[in-house]
């Protein structure tokens, strides 16, 4: 098994390769706007090399964990350079299953966590362009929910729809009542919604003009009032961004290997597999205690030879994974690049790698794509990205 880890500052991009997947599955493309800012076309490059990566790759899939812009950023980056065109079309474009007219405020809340002022445009809904370009493409598209098989041997632990769509209710019923959106800008809302669902199922079908057509039908000059508004929700506190984190394909191998060998973990080289998403700590407690949830007997493995920390290790989505490493074997990536930010308070703060992984994975092998680690003491080897393009962390 190969895994490649990008170099995105704070931002997501992994090649999967190997006995896992039919051909090399890229998940996630993004970087945050800040990001990379040094020196001056630094961000610029690096999309450019990865999007080199993903040109020289005839056959190819990609996988986007969640419709935020450290995410998928360098998709809608790479649609505009004509010398990528020509080999940039995915086979199969896998998307977290949140569109769905039954579970209406789901898709009201991706399109107010996904609207912000883009480092390469003015207030706009960048969802619906990366929506647009897959219409272009012409990819097959694949819906995942938890239980769905990704590529050949991968399965989804998350997302759950049903409750993605509770939390969403709650969350968008409290800016009604308390009018922080008005009836009209809900009218808007359910309009673009309903548009966006209908599209998603074309393209789904394989229609992709019909697609784009209803997607073209949400005029962004038309709604500048309304996604200017969007976004000034989206900074005072509420938990529209988390919910936004928390649609994140979660997906794991779909055997556990080390338990079909039945050879003892640590004398065995484990190829378990644990990608993350940006999930929140309230995620993996439903993921972990499933209930609610079917297939019942689909749970985490006992140990993971790499996991992808969540939301670039910052300690608002932490999580101890402690339990599932296996010392001096276990791989954890971390892609973050220090950035400046503002709280919910509008203080400044800067989103690094909480120190709390200094701890949990202090028995771990560490890929980051910046250097505040290298006080850590471990049993493994430390490793920085700092100066390279890309790493093969397995």
């Amino acid at each position: 098994m190969s895994v490649t880890m990008f170099n995105c500052g704070f931002g997501d991009c992994f090649c999967i390769e190997d006995e896992y997947v039919e051909r090399p599955l890229y998940v996630d493309f993004g970087i945050i706007s800040g990001s990379l800012k040094s020196p001056k076309g630094l961000r610029e490059l690096s999309e450019m090399k990865i999007g080199l990566h993903m040109w020289q790759q005839k056959e190819k899939d990609f996988l986007l964990t969640h419709f935020h812009e450290d995410h998928y950023s360098g998709i809608l980056f790479l649609h505009g350079k004509k010398y990528f065109q020509d080999n940039m079309k995915f086979n199969t474009v896998y998307l977290p299953n949140v569109f769905d007219p039954s579970f209406q405020n789901t898709i009201l809340s991706v399109i107010i966590s996904t609207t912000h002022k883009s480092v390469y445009r003015l207030p706009k809904l960048d969802l619906v362009e990366f929506l647009k370009i897959l219409c272009d493409n012409k990819s097959n598209i694949r819906l995942i929910s938890r239980g769905d098989r990704i590529s050949k041997n991968l399965i989804a632990l998350w997302p759950v729809k049903n409750l993605v769509e509770e939390e969403s209710t709650t969350e968008i019923s409290n800016l009604i009542e308390n009018r922080v959106i008005n009836a009209s800008d809900v009218e808007n809302l359910i309009s673009m919604a309903t548009n966006i669902n209908t599209a998603v199922g074309l393209m789904v079908n394989g229609e992709f003009e019909k697609a784009k057509r209803k997607l073209e039908a949400i005029n962004p000059k038309e709604n500048q009032a309304l996604l200017a508004t969007l976004t000034k929700i989206k900074r005072k506190g509420n938990k529209l961004n988390e919910l936004g984190n928390n649609i994140s394909i979660v997906f794991q191998n779909e055997i556990d290997q080390r338990e079909a060998c039945g050879e003892i973990m640590e004398e065995y080289e484990s190829r378990d597999i644990l990608f993350t998403g940006d999930v929140s700590k309230s995620v993996w407690n439903m993921i972990t205690h499933m209930p609610k949830c079917e297939p019942k007997n689909l749970r985490m493995f006992a140990k993971y030879h790499l996991i992808k920390i969540p939301h670039h290790g910052t300690k608002c989505y932490y999580y101890n994974f402690e339990k599932y490493i296996v010392s001096g074997k276990t791989v954890c990536l971390i892609p973050n690049e220090p950035i400046a930010k503002k709280d919910k308070n509008g203080k400044p703060h800067v989103w690094g790698i909480a120190d709390e992984y200094k701890g949990d994975l202090k028995e771990a092998h560490v890929y980051t794509s910046q250097n505040n680690i290298s006080s850590w003491k471990s049993t493994g080897t430390k490793k920085e990205m700092i100066g390279f393009d890309l790493m093969k962390v397995l």
